[in-house]
């Protein structure tokens, strides 16, 4: 008992060592009495420091002393996340939710337990495209933690704010309610939680209504001061130029270009019809090649070498317009697409 005690102690304090030795005393012993509670949480501990080696046999002995116990089920859970058995997982939470519903009152703890039970299963239900059930469990997690934040049982933490960002995708991906993804995109930096692809979509949202200051700061943000996401950079470069910042844009769109141009290298051979990420390559060069072309058109009348700038312009339309050519022809009669290209009509 004494010793479960120091154990219990170890973990609050974070002395892993400590704790890894105690762990290893006792799972030499099989037949050691021990608390499950204490030994839930030492499974958890070390799934929060990725010493992974003994937590399903910790997990299993604690169940073998009470299988009731919502901590075990739950601790199991995020060790099944870590090692990406994902089946696994979501029985561990479904159990977690299971055995938490026996219980009234929650500690905070518990009710900590069962907010993140519910967004993890709203996450699962998401990937599997069950977006209205995956709503119904983000939504029982905001309830329960909007509940227990009133009542002072619960502060702010990055876990809970990111119940919002998961409600807010689902209106950014799959119903295009931009403003209402928005709307839960700040309410989840107001319960501090932050990240680079939440700048990111912010920012899609704030280009889309127009707002190009906004959305400027946002993808800014996202790139936490450089960026070599490929993505991000055309984004940023198409809203200075919306902002009018040419000679930013210009920089921007030099940047991105040379970092496909390096990957087109890299590439032996381009399959286009069976390789989305090839498509996507080629799409973004025609798309860059073509913006900046536009972006240089306007920067001449801004330039002291209005003709070279405009010859520039020029060149990468053309560019744009070849790389048309050269990825839409018919395959076997290489037959030239009756379409014409935006960089031909610019």
């Amino acid at each position: 008992e004494l010793e479960l005690r120091m154990l219990d102690y170890f973990m609050r304090t974070d002395r892993l060592s400590d704790v890894v030795r105690l762990k290893d005393q006792f799972q030499a012993n099989p037949g050691a009495k021990i608390d499950p509670l204490i030994y839930a949480r030492l499974g958890g501990y070390l799934v929060s420091r990725n010493q992974l080696d003994d937590v399903r046999d910790i997990m299993f002995r604690v169940m073998d002393v009470d299988d009731t116990l919502p901590e075990a089920h739950f601790y199991l859970a995020r060790y099944f996340n870590k090692i990406e058995e994902y089946p696994e997982e979501e029985k561990a939470i479904q159990n977690t939710l299971l055995n938490l519903d026996k219980i009234h009152p929650l500690s905070p703890d518990r009710l900590s337990m069962l907010i993140q039970s519910h967004n993890r299963n709203g996450e699962i239900l998401m990937e599997r495209e069950e977006f209205l059930s995956a709503e119904e469990s983000f939504l029982e997690a905001t309830r329960l933690y909007e509940d227990a934040k009133d009542r002072k049982i619960l502060g702010q933490s990055q876990e809970f704010g990111k119940i919002y960002a998961n409600i807010g995708d689902i209106y950014y991906y799959q119903n295009n309610a931009y403003d209402t993804a928005l709307q839960q995109y700040i309410k989840a930096e107001q319960n501090d939680y932050y990240s680079t692809e939440l700048n990111y979509k912010k920012g899609f949202i704030y280009y889309d209504r127009e707002d190009f200051r906004e959305a400027l700061m946002e993808f800014f943000q996202a790139s936490e001061g450089f960026s070599t996401n490929r993505n991000l950079m055309f984004s940023t470069a198409n809203t200075l130029f919306k902002l009018r910042n040419f000679y930013s844009a210009e920089g921007y769109y030099f940047d991105l270009l040379a970092t496909l141009e390096q990957e087109r290298l890299s590439i032996p051979f381009l399959m286009l019809d069976e390789r989305p990420d090839h498509r996507g390559l080629i799409e973004l060069l025609i798309k860059g090649y073509n913006n900046l072309g536009v972006n240089q058109y306007y920067l001449a009348d801004r330039s002291g070498r209005r003709d070279d700038m405009y010859s520039s312009a020029l060149v990468n339309l053309t560019r744009s317009a070849q790389l048309v050519d050269s990825y839409t022809r018919d395959p076997a009669g290489l037959e030239r697409s009756d379409a014409s290209s935006l960089a031909w009509l610019n």
